[in-house]
């Protein structure tokens, strides 16, 4: 297990929320901890996705390129945030570049280890997984009110109906794949 890890700070971020500390210890025995200075890239748009992130300290941005190639801010995370949890959930490659704002701090947990304490049903794992998808579940119900203001009837609109389109597949088509078992 990573060393100098606060289980108390750990068992009050949502992901963790409600786990026991041996739950925490057996889930937490392959993070390993990553320092980042400020504008140090910790993954790019595109690159195989292998592991999830637990930011710990500082804040992490996160960029996508617009068809163009343009780099645009999509959301900043601190303390407690969770990223990299799409490529955990249905393999495949980042979807966004994150990158420090600050020195920050946080922790890697590899997929590869979640997926084998899936694969050995364990209660820990299955439990992880509850509050990953309650965090997602929130953020989800937050882009739908982000969404639902964009589309607020203005001349012109500031959301072409193609892009709703393609908004609407995404969130409900093509996350119909699920966890991915290898």
């Amino acid at each position: 297990m990573v060393q100098n890890v606060d289980l108390k700070q750990i068992g009050g971020i949502p992901l963790f929320d409600g786990l026991p500390d041996d739950d925490l210890v057996m889930l937490l025995d392959h993070a390993t901890r990553i320092e980042l200075e400020a504008e140090e890239t910790l993954f790019v748009q595109d690159e195989p996705a292998d592991a999830m992130f637990l930011i710990n300290s500082g804040q992490i941005g996160l960029y996508i390129k617009s068809r163009a190639g343009r780099e645009l801010p999509l959301a900043t995370l601190g303390p407690g945030n969770v990223l990299g949890e799409i490529g955990l959930l249905v393999g495949g490659t980042r979807t966004a570049t994150a990158r420090a704002i600050e020195p920050t701090s946080v922790l890697r947990l590899p997929d590869s280890q979640l997926h084998k304490l899936l694969e050995g049903d364990s209660i820990p794992a299955y439990r992880f997984v509850l509050n990953l998808a309650r965090v997602l579940a929130t953020r989800l119900r937050a882009a739908d009110g982000q969404i639902a203001e964009l589309c607020v009837e203005v001349n012109p609109p500031l959301v072409a109906e193609d892009d709703l389109d393609r908004l609407r597949k995404i969130f409900f088509s093509d996350w119909g794949g699920g966890l991915r078992t290898s």
